[in-house]
């Protein structure tokens, strides 16, 4: 269903409505004919699915005094929709989104425990310097911040290879997986993220002059804070 918020006029509209479908890029706000997507079936999404469906089903195993805590931590909580407006989840959704996080980040808290307030930190990574991508050596690193520090958990999304000339990549970025900083990684300033990149996308072979995009959000209590974002050209 296309979402619409009203100002003076449409200020904004996203989604699907009959056979069309609203969106945004650069140049602004367009619509388009629906066309239905592919389902390549990847191991992400078989992996996104089986959550979702362990999920669903761990919820209605719950009490209903546990069921009640959280619709009301859900209540307390919102989030911050497509249109960057203020929504709130339902308890079911909220179980959903926290223990989804808690397991990407291998995070041991019981299922059915309703998450704390987390106190996330600032400048994990430093965002002025870019990402060090170079095909010779095989390898993709990132800088840290002056916050960085020993068992902090950042879950890194990144681009495949893209045209120099590509300003806005967000929607290309794929989850690559749940990064826990070291002291290691806080003595070398970096952490190298070249495994989880090749493991997703392949290999650096030929794609010298290329951009690379990613974000970066620490996660706590199985939540993410801020964006990290940061860009880099592939050096040959």
């Amino acid at each position: 269903m296309a979402k619409v918020q009203l100002g003076g006029g449409v200020a904004a509209i996203s989604g699907k409505s009959g056979g069309t479908v609203f969106a945004r890029n650069k140049g602004g706000a367009y619509m388009r004919n629906f066309v239905v997507p592919t389902n390549p079936s990847t191991v992400y999404q078989e992996e996104a699915r089986d959550r979702l469906a362990q999920y669903s089903n761990e919820w209605r195993t719950l009490t209903d005094a546990q069921r009640e805590s959280w619709n009301a931590w859900a209540s307390e909580h919102p989030v911050i929709d497509r249109l960057g407006a203020s929504k709130n989840l339902t308890g079911a959704q909220a179980y959903t989104k926290i223990n989804t996080n808690r397991d990407l980040a291998g995070d041991a808290t019981a299922n059915a425990t309703t998450p704390s307030d987390p106190a996330f930190v600032n400048n994990i990574i430093d965002v002025d310097d870019a990402i060090n991508a170079d095909v010779s050596s095989n390898a993709i690193v990132i800088y840290l911040g002056a916050g960085a520090a020993a068992d902090q958990v950042v879950f890194l999304y990144m681009s495949p290879a893209i045209s120099a000339g590509i300003t806005n990549a967000f929607n290309l970025e794929k989850f690559l997986g749940a990064v826990t900083i070291t002291p290691a990684h806080v003595a070398a300033g970096d952490i190298n993220v070249t495994s989880l990149w090749l493991a997703r996308y392949g290999t650096l072979t030929g794609t010298a002059g290329k951009k690379l995009s990613a974000h970066l959000y620490q996660y706590l209590q199985g939540q993410t804070g801020s964006a990290y974002p940061v860009t880099g050209i592939i050096a040959a």
